[in-house]
């Protein structure tokens, strides 16, 4: 019994084009009539298309269920099958290495829903801070070009940060002078070996002010983003007593956009260290 291409297509619920690739690639060579030129498939065609579908099915290229059909002991397609398993791990490792930074963000925005705005009493993680720019300029000098390179191998750890010094913070209408850079909690540096050379700040575990707030593309102003932070800081008869370190935890890509595809504000979690006055 002979099958068109049509119904071989339909049978596997595939395209013709996969079929006539198949053909193409030597993969699956379909016999044609001799004067129409349309594909016939036999019963035995069958059997060997289901196995390539098997085969990609499991994540095997054209060109690797090449190499398995050119096998000619059982040892080498033991060996094709182990490297695709080890393959298919490491992606699995990855792909639940992923799903778990998801998750993280996902915790970070019900933190940012429950702190926009608003402040709570709370102790800052002690975290490393890597600097590489001070106002608007960018240190390019070698040691910390390669220090950024270092972190950025991990950005799904890092949030992007800047300390401001307290002088400059406590006068809320003073345009504050930043360092940024990058910081991360010191759990995950230690465990990732990252660079800890200068000009990584160590910032201590401390009782802090904890808020979210918004930077906006429009250039807010210092005084009208830390606006409930000062009012919070009157109320509860406090002052800011160190650095004040800022942690961008989500660019929100949805929602509105002013500038085209580029995002219209930026959330950012605050720890401001303060002291009672």
């Amino acid at each position: 019994m002979q099958y068109k291409i049509g119904t071989v297509a339909k049978q596997f619920g595939i395209t013709t084009q996969a079929l006539r690739f198949y053909d193409k690639e030597g993969l699956l060579p379909a016999p044609r009539e001799k004067d129409s030129g349309i594909r016939r498939y036999s019963a035995r065609d069958i059997k060997w298309l289901c196995s390539l579908r098997r085969y990609h099915a499991l994540g095997f290229s054209s060109d690797e269920i090449r190499r398995l059909y050119a096998c000619e002991e059982l040892s080498e397609v033991e060996q094709i099958f182990r490297e695709q398993m080890e393959e298919t791990e490491d992606e699995a490792a990855g792909l639940y290495q992923r799903a778990q930074i998801l998750r993280r963000n996902l915790e970070g925005m019900k933190q940012i829903e429950r702190l926009h705005g608003c402040c709570e009493i709370a102790s800052r993680p002690a975290m490393f801070l890597l600097i590489n720019q001070k106002g608007q300029h960018l240190d390019s000098s070698p040691d910390t070009v390669n220090a950024v390179r270092n972190w950025m191998q991990h950005m799904d750890l890092l949030w992007s940060a800047s300390a401001v010094d307290q002088a400059q913070f406590a006068d809320e209408h003073a345009e504050a002078e930043r360092r940024s850079g990058f910081a991360i909690p010191v759990e995950f540096a230690g465990a990732e070996g990252l660079c800890l050379d200068v000009p990584v700040e160590f910032l201590r575990p401390c009782r802090c002010v904890h808020t979210v707030a918004v930077l906006d593309r429009d250039g807010i102003k210092g005084s009208e983003l830390f606006s409930h932070v000062f009012r919070y800081l009157r109320e509860h008869k406090l002052r800011p007593c160190a650095d004040a370190t800022g942690c961008d935890r989500l660019r929100l890509g949805e929602g509105k956009c002013s500038l085209g595809e580029t995002p219209k504000a930026i959330y950012y979690e605050y720890w401001i260290p303060v002291e009672d006055i």
